[in-house]
């Protein structure tokens, strides 16, 4: 036996932790990396492409912009409040 076995395995326990937490970090930052543009292309109410449908379908971190043809125009919702 050797004295410093201990230690040998104390570094290779070490190891495996410092994976386990670089590879839950590869993973956080993959999560951030899946933002995705949302895109906005008509001013109706509700249905493909509508403010509403965009916001239902966007998850945490996402950006929604607003297609140019749309420069201009006004969006109401349901109730015929301006947005």
């Amino acid at each position: 036996m050797y004295k410093d076995s201990g230690s040998k395995m104390y570094q290779f326990r070490r190891c495996r932790v410092g994976f386990a937490t670089l590879s839950l970090a590869v993973l956080a930052a993959a999560q951030a990396v899946r933002a995705t543009i949302l895109v906005v292309t008509s001013t109706a109410d509700s249905g493909p492409g509508s403010l509403r449908d965009t916001v239902a379908a966007a998850s945490n971190g996402d950006t929604i912009q607003f297609d140019a043809a749309l420069n201009g125009q006004a969006i109401y919702s349901a109730n015929g409040n301006y947005c």
